[in-house]
């Protein structure tokens, strides 16, 4: 179960209440996204026909419902920030998969990220600073071998495999969460991960705040930002029928 005492709740009802942010301050958003079938429908009727196709396309009807719900709950945190309607935010892709606001990107520009795993989505959102943000869950399945031997570097490498067997599995998440935070936050994908040149490898290392966000037993999650350390708030949204 997720630490709810440090997570502030606030209820969706159709409305977007004002949710001002400080510049430079950082917002994370947690929501739910087991959504029943008939909230569902009332979700993907937020969604643009772009993120509704994407979600049609999809293998397993699992994968698409979450996508529904997450993508969903992404346009309803900004509602709170750009006080427009939820399915009329304009949202686009960048080079290495990102999504971001058009128009934003001056230095008090509202930037956000996406991820979602498990039951959760979390949504990251700041005035005037790039930010990325992660969550995983810790599933048996994951193929953390052949994860850290293409994307880890000797040094983290050799961190995580020096572990007991019984800690491995939890640091990986770990660092792992924390990398794709850090990659997000610099407006890259994993795609971009090994093509990425030195002075950003080397801004990744230096220039980012990452802090860990408590998501309770089976997930970590990370936010990262750039620049030094960011004052950051957590949310918890509830849709009117939860």
């Amino acid at each position: 179960m997720a630490p709810d005492h440090l997570w502030r709740e606030i209820i969706w009802k159709g409305d977007p209440g004002v949710v001002p942010i400080a510049q430079g301050a950082i917002h994370v958003w947690r929501a739910f996204v087991g959504h029943s079938e008939a909230l569902l429908t009332v979700l993907a009727a937020i969604l643009d026909d772009d993120e509704r196709e994407r979600a049609e396309r999809m293998r397993f009807g699992r994968d698409s419902r979450r996508f529904i719900a997450s993508h969903a709950a992404t346009r309803i945190v900004l509602s709170h920030y750009l006080l427009e309607s939820p399915e009329s935010l304009q949202i686009e892709i960048g080079k290495w998969g990102q999504p971001f606001l058009p128009g934003q990107s001056g230095p008090e520009g509202l930037r956000y990220s996406l991820s979602h795993s498990g039951d959760y989505a979390l949504v990251a959102v700041s005035r005037g600073a790039d930010v990325g943000v992660d969550v995983e869950l810790h599933r048996d399945d994951f193929p953390i071998d052949e994860v850290v031997n293409h994307f880890f570097d000797a040094e983290e490498t050799a961190a995580i495999k020096a572990l007991p067997r019984d800690r491995r599995a939890h640091a990986f998440f770990d660092a792992w969460v924390s990398k794709e935070a850090r990659l997000k936050a610099c407006g890259l994908g994993l795609a971009a991960l090994e093509q990425t040149d030195g002075l950003c490898r080397s801004n990744l290392l230096s220039s980012w705040t990452v802090r860990m966000l408590d998501m309770g037993a089976g997930y970590s999650a990370a936010v990262a930002a750039e620049g030094p350390e960011k004052e950051i708030s957590l949310f918890s949204m509830r849709l009117w029928d939860q």
